[in-house]
């Protein structure tokens, strides 16, 4: 039985961008997608709580 043919790998492909400078004659730039770094997107619970109870306090004394 022959093997699945495997799909090639394929690199994420560049967005250009392509700017007519008379000047400068033809210029392009490449931006790749960022890698994605293993940072937290949101703060830690702790640290939402705490904001979360001084803006309540805050609320109540301004009441």
């Amino acid at each position: 039985m022959p093997d699945p043919k495997k799909k090639p790998v394929q690199k994420p492909t560049p967005q250009t961008f392509g700017l007519d400078l008379p000047a400068l004659g033809e210029l392009r730039l490449e931006r790749e997608d960022p890698i994605v770094e293993n940072k937290p997107l949101q703060p830690s619970k702790k640290e939402f709580n705490e904001d979360l109870i001084h803006r309540l306090i805050t609320c109540v004394k301004n009441m």
